[in-house]
């Protein structure tokens, strides 16, 4: 037991200021323990999706679970920490999160994604690299 999957989380990490943080939890037959919270707030003025890769512990075989998934990921959104930066405040408002993707990978292997495109390029950005 003990079979590990790798997934990846996308979400916009953007110079709003409500934009808040996420915690990841796993439950339902896995485990994903360590994790930082996800940052969805940057002083950087663009927004950009931010992919994030957490280790998944499948508990049971994958082949008897049939067609369902033995792993429920759960994001809850949470107030972002100030970090010390007194110009730009943490609002006592709303905040926000918002996930772009989720994959999952069996082999592990997520070489298909360019780090480069993900990181750099603003949402909606039309250049080509």
């Amino acid at each position: 037991m003990g079979e590990e999957l790798l997934g990846a989380i996308g979400y916009l990490q953007s110079y709003a200021p409500e934009m808040g943080d996420a915690k990841v939890t796993c439950d339902g037959g896995c485990s994903c323990d360590g994790h930082d919270p996800l940052k969805g707030w940057h002083k950087a003025r663009t927004s950009v999706t931010w992919v994030s890769w957490i280790v998944l512990r499948i508990l049971s075989l994958l082949e008897t679970a049939g067609s369902a998934c033995p792993c429920t990921v759960h994001l809850t959104t949470q107030r972002r920490q100030d970090e010390g930066n007194t110009s730009h405040t943490v609002p006592l408002g709303p905040i926000k999160f918002k996930v772009n993707m989720l994959m999952l990978s069996h082999a592990g292997q997520m070489n298909w994604i360019d780090p480069w495109k993900v990181t750099t390029l603003a949402v909606g950005d039309r250049r080509r690299a």
